[in-house]
């Protein structure tokens, strides 16, 4: 397992068209405070802003979040559970 360095395992393959597997475990969401999700919302209430999209971010905590962080950094990823007992 990649630990700290997934992100960058990621980033690079991406760089340099590279194909990869990762098997991420640990997120470490204190030591990359950095990482968050994206999420667009309508503002509905303000007619000010009525219409527009307006970003929302969401630190990643927990697996679940880390994985879906990974998965927004290209639409040509994909996700395979392996089948086995673990992460």
């Amino acid at each position: 397992h990649p630990d700290e360095c997934t992100e960058d395992i990621v980033d690079v393959a991406l760089k340099y068209n590279l194909p990869f597997a990762i098997v991420p475990c640990c997120v470490f969401p204190d030591l990359f405070p950095s990482r968050q999700l994206t999420f667009t919302k309508k503002n509905k209430t303000n007619t000010e802003s009525f219409g527009r999209s307006e970003k929302e971010y969401l630190p990643v905590r927990n697996y679940s979040e880390f994985l879906h962080y990974l998965m927004d950094k290209s639409d040509s990823f994909s996700m395979a559970t392996l089948p086995f007992e673990g992460k």
